[in-house]
């Protein structure tokens, strides 16, 4: 199956419109179903979307999943996928090979028979037009060249209107002197086949891939390394002077010199690991210690660090200090929709790995960070980071060990007002540019950050620009008096629900040796499912509104369900393994409103924790079913593994 992906280009487009809300009582549909048009081409992971059922996730306790079958035949006898979601939306973590397929949907609500399945629909996955050979030498010293030229020349025959495959013939690819290893602006049915090739940044600050303004792209089958200029230095404290917060540390033989240049420019904050276990973090400690002023050399390979803080830190511990100033993600796209990432295995890069800003539909599936050789830790920053958007990831069968930050971070930022009420218009307002993602028809959420405070949620009517800034007209009148002008997180916040990453799928991943948090997310519907998570810092899994940066704002109709945690929630941050809050602009308070909603928490499995099993915090409509910790039910008779505040309508099951 995975020798016909090379034959296939990614011309995706997603269909609304399947029949998923009949009722469970009517009959199976025919066996024989009408023979329909053919929909849609697909590439090899297609975004299957269909009309959800009206009542999904109307209770919380009761959710819909939905049963999806696709078949080589009308008859689903030759079945090649199914599978059962929480969404409206599916994507298969296999390639289809070449050809054509038939797909339908039925409902499967909680606790009744599953309903009748939709019509059948049609889609056929289609050969490229045309094939592009990266120009590979073995001896050359530098290939970034020759792979740009080959995207390149992609993008040209993409202008044409004609779909592409660039293929790399298998060996290993050295690139420097770019931010990255190749980027691509404007790709349309674009697939970009490693083979197995492996890629050797040779520059700390270097990423993989650019990809901008682009749409159905696949990235699969690469291996990537920074090999020469490492991207953190390993080292053992061998002196602790605590009146003059200060450790001297001495460098492990496989470690880069602090006098190195390009050390000297990246160096960031530190982190404190286990004493055995390559990866994790040290239990008590917090989770970075940044450093004040530059490392002095000592003798030898030995330095001393001054630090604000020093407690935590004992002779013969072992730190990562990581070389992230500058530094840049393994992939990272921009304003890009429907772009999947396949079997990619990476064992350093310098930002965050996956990284989306105002995108839709990023899939990450079988891909793999962890460490390598003699190594104590892998990546810098988060596996999975996306910012504002649309549709949320597909993150399926992908495992992130020992990574820098958390192992998916789905967030957005506020657009704040700069007037009210222009022209004594009362339901319009003038907002600045910055972070600005409204559209007419989103829905928003204003939050009064200093007292944690919900005050209106409306929709945007309409949207012009004003100068360098925009007027934006609302279903609802707007509080004259705003509070603006300060900062983006002191200021009145605007959050638009409709980037928030909603529809989001984490499932069957694995994330280990977590530097923070597992898995963060603010999203508007979403599932967290049959994941393992091992020795994350803090929390394994939890909304929370990060007021400080600021990231948010507050999640809704999310699953979270056989999941198991085990190890989790052991540095200095005072958090749950599962957490739920929403917060205020002090720091640690919670927020006088409730935030996270209609959640269900069910059938999850938390060992070896010393932290709350489940945090809760200016949260409502919470559904609490089946979860233990190390094997005792986590219930209404065993409150104390719980910790609850300011929260409202939470119901044990």
């Amino acid at each position: 199956m995975q020798k016909a992906v090379s034959f296939l280009i990614l011309s995706l487009l997603f269909f609304s419109g399947g029949e998923c809300g009949q009722s469970p009582d009517q009959p199976a549909a025919s066996a024989a179903p009408e023979s329909p048009p053919v929909e849609a081409h697909f590439g090899p992971f297609p975004q299957l979307f269909w009309e959800a059922d009206p009542h999904a996730f109307s209770d919380v306790t009761a959710p819909i999943d939905h049963d999806i079958q696709i078949a080589r035949d009308p008859l689903f006898a030759e079945m090649v996928d199914e599978d059962r979601v929480a969404l409206a939306r599916y994507v298969p973590d296999r390639p289809l090979p070449a050809g054509t397929y038939h797909w339908r949907v039925r409902p499967a609500p909680t606790g009744k028979p599953a309903g009748s399945w939709s019509k059948t629909r049609e889609f056929r996955i289609l050969p490229p037009d045309q094939v592009v050979t990266v120009d590979f030498d073995p001896k050359a010293d530098n290939h970034q060249p020759a792979i740009q030229a080959a995207m390149d020349k992609a993008l040209e025959i993409n202008r044409a209107g004609s779909s592409v495959e660039v293929r790399f013939p298998p060996g290993t690819y050295r690139a420097r002197g770019s931010k990255y290893c190749f980027s691509i602006d404007g790709a349309d049915r674009l697939f970009i086949n490693g083979e197995g090739a492996t890629l050797h940044l040779l520059e700390y600050h270097m990423g993989g891939a650019q990809i901008l303004n682009s749409r159905d792209v696949l990235v699969q089958g690469f291996t990537v390394d920074l090999p020469e200029q490492r991207t953190f230095l390993q080292a053992r404290v061998t002196e602790v002077d605590r009146p003059g917060k200060s450790i001297l540390v001495e460098l492990d033989s496989a470690s880069e010199s602090y006098e190195a240049e390009y050390v000297r420019r990246g160096i960031k904050h530190f982190s404190l690991l286990d004493p055995k276990i390559n990866g994790r973090l040290k239990t008590g400690a917090p989770n970075f210690f940044p450093i004040t002023g530059r490392p002095e050399w000592v003798k030898d390979r030995s330095f001393r660090l001054r630090l604000s803080q020093i407690a935590g830190i004992e002779v013969g511990d072992r730190l990562v200090h990581f070389v992230r100033v500058a530094g840049t993600g393994l992939f990272s796209a921009t304003s890009s929709q429907r772009l999947t990432f396949y079997q990619i295995t990476n064992h350093s890069i310098s930002g965050g790995h996956y990284t989306s800003v105002s995108c839709s539909q990023i899939a990450v599936l079988d891909c793999r960070s962890d460490i390598l050789g003699d190594r104590w830790y892998g990546g810098n920053a988060d596996g999975v980071h996306v910012r504002g958007n649309r549709i949320g990831p597909w993150i399926e069968n992908s495992s992130f060990n020992a990574i820098g930050d958390d192992g998916v971070a789905l967030y957005s930022r506020p657009v704040r007002a700069s007037k009210t009420w222009p022209e004594g218009q009362r339901n319009a307002l003038i907002t600045t540019s910055e972070f600005f993602d409204l559209k007419a028809g989103d829905h928003v959420s204003f939050f009064n950050p200093a007292e944690g405070r919900i005050f209106l949620e409306t929709k945007v009517r309409e949207v012009a620009p004003k100068g360098k800034n925009f007027r934006v007209v609302f279903e609802d009148e707007i509080p004259r008096e705003l509070a603006f002008g300060k900062s983006l997180q002191d200021d009145d916040q605007i959050w638009n629900r409709s980037t928030s990453n909603g529809d989001f799928m984490i499932r069957k991943s694995r994330f280990t040796n977590i530097r923070r948090f597992g898995v963060v997310f603010r999203g508007a519907t979403g599932v967290v499912e049959n994941c393992s998570f091992d020795a994350t810092s803090s929390s394994a899994v939890l909304c929370l509104n990060e007021t400080q940066f600021p990231n948010g704002l507050y999640c809704s109709d999310v699953i979270i369900r056989n999941n198991t945690m085990n190890d989790c929630a052991f540095d200095s941050m005072p958090l749950g393994v599962i957490v739920m809050e929403l917060r205020r602009r002090q720091p640690g308070e919670l927020a006088t409103d409730f935030g996270p909603r209609r959640v269900l928490i069910e059938s999850n499995r938390i060992t070896n924790t010393s932290a709350t099993p489940i945090q809760l915090g200016g949260a409502r409509d919470i559904v609490l079913r089946g979860n233990t910790i190390n094997g005792e039910p986590i219930d209404s008779q065993n409150t104390r593994h719980t910790q609850i505040k300011n929260s409202e309508n939470i119901r044990w099951q």
